[in-house]
């Protein structure tokens, strides 16, 4: 809608209503296709004209993984990532600084959780716990 007057969010928010529902303003300029801040100027106006709606301040707070955190809720830790990527002779560190996404991180959280250790007669880095699979179940 280009130009959206008080008329048309009043007849929006009947066509909302549901009982004595309330209606989100967020929802209402999703469905008005206006910027929040509009709908909520045009509320305060519709407020200011009479006894036409009742309004309530309400705070909401969307939650959303920033790249690194989706990173992490898909693939686990940076510790657990470096772990995974040990193999079973072992790596060395300029190797796995190399190959091991967030090696650096992951590899000092990794060694101070002591899922790591490095052998200082061959240089490699192995593997200091072992999971048994069976214990965990598929998500």
């Amino acid at each position: 809608m280009s130009e959206v007057t008080v008329e048309d969010v009043l007849v929006k928010l009947e066509s909302l209503f549901i009982g004595d529902e309330a209606v989100c303003t967020t929802q209402l300029a999703s469905e008005l296709q206006l910027e929040h801040q509009k709908v909520v100027g045009l509320m305060k106006s519709i407020q200011a004209a009479g006894d036409y709606v009742s309004v309530a301040d309400r705070v909401k707070v969307d939650v959303m993984l920033k790249p690194e955190g989706e990173g992490i809720a898909k693939n686990g830790s940076h510790e657990f990532v470096f772990w995974a990527n040990v193999p079973e002779e072992g790596i060395t560190q300029a190797d796995a600084m190399k190959s091991i996404p967030n090696a650096k991180l992951g590899m000092g959280k990794a060694l101070a959780a002591k899922w790591i250790s490095k052998n200082k007669e061959d240089g490699k880095i192995y593997k200091a716990v072992q999971v048994n699979q069976s214990q965990y179940s598929q998500v």
